[in-house]
């Protein structure tokens, strides 16, 4: 069973249709739900490559998913970078050596970050894509609170 653009979605292809309020109450309360399983606790690993320690918001204890939270804040800062010559490649840079040291402290465990909206979140996927990097297009990109994910 998921919730989707079109309506919820049971399995088989059979999709009952919702309207924009039922959907955005289906949204909350699947956001609801995963945030209770989430600890509520910054982690920290370390980055066998470097010998650092390296910070994620949180860990998903049961599945060892590890998260990390982009504020409302974010899309501004990131709209300010993308028009400034200056700020804008060395907040890329920023962003991709935060990733990298994620990707390799996590060892194999799976990343999300969460947006708190499309702007960001699209604009994020789309540096972490286009890095000559691989490894970054592995972290999952999600909006929160719908954990809509950005591919």
């Amino acid at each position: 069973m998921a919730f989707g653009p079109e309506g919820l979605t049971l399995g088989a292809g059979t999709v009952l249709a919702a309207t924009d309020d039922e959907r955005n109450i289906a949204l909350d309360e699947a956001a609801e739900a995963r945030l209770q399983a989430l600890s509520g606790f910054g982690v920290a690993l370390l980055n066998r490559v470097t010998g650092n320690m390296v910070n994620f918001d949180d860990c998903q204890r049961s599945t060892g998913i590890m998260y990390e939270y982009k504020g409302p804040t974010y899309t501004p800062f990131l709209q300010r970078a993308n028009e400034n010559e200056i700020l804008g490649p060395s907040a890329t840079k920023k962003m991709i050596k935060q990733a990298t040291n994620q990707i390799q402290a996590a060892e194999g465990k799976h990343i999300v970050w969460l947006f708190a909206d499309r702007y960001a979140a699209k604009d994020v996927r789309d540096k972490l894509d286009n890095d000559k990097n691989e490894a970054l297009k592995t972290i999952e990109i999600r909006i929160f609170p719908s954990f809509e994910t950005i591919k």
